[in-house]
């Protein structure tokens, strides 16, 4: 039973050419979907397409399946990638953390033991600042007796001289 394409546009979705094929002959369509090798040959020639059209949709459903199940195991395996990562960076600041933190303490210990350090330091100065006014005046009194005893010499050399 030949359909009439003389009205139909080449350029027309099959879609409409399958709707046109269901209003004249709509005991051919339903053969369609029972075919098995014999009953592929009561097929009319101009509805093969339709045949060809659903093998090459079932193999492209079934690309799709793969496809789809080969992105759903890459995504998880990512997702997995991503929380072993996300898992791995809090440990990892973590043990940062941590460590920034002990750095802290032995940084407050040594300013604390330098503050010590000037602490004493500065005790250290304040007592050379004692004891250097009393050295020089332990100096100068020496030298002042020193002077005292030179120009004295002469006359305790006459005094000693006398009395002998």
């Amino acid at each position: 039973m030949p359909i009439d394409l003389s009205k139909v546009d080449p350029l027309t979705p099959k879609k409409e050419l399958l709707e046109q094929a269901m209003r004249q002959s709509p005991g051919a369509l339903s053969k369609l979907g029972k075919g098995k090798g014999g009953e592929e040959a009561r097929i009319p020639a101009d509805l093969k397409w339709l045949q060809e059209d659903k093998t090459a949709l079932h193999d492209l459903v079934k690309q799709l399946d793969m496809t789809l199940g080969e992105v759903a195991r890459e995504m998880r395996q990512a997702q997995t990638l991503m929380d072993n990562g996300r898992k791995q960076l809090d440990r990892e600041q973590k043990l940062l953390y941590r460590q920034i933190k002990t750095l802290n303490g032995l940084l407050k210990k040594q300013i604390e033991a330098f503050e010590l350090v000037n602490r004493q330091v500065k005790r250290i100065q304040l007592g050379e600042t004692r004891v250097l006014p009393q050295i020089g005046i332990g100096l100068i009194g020496g030298l002042i007796s020193a002077i005292t005893v030179v120009v004295s010499l002469p006359w305790i050399e006459l005094l000693i001289a006398q009395l002998k």
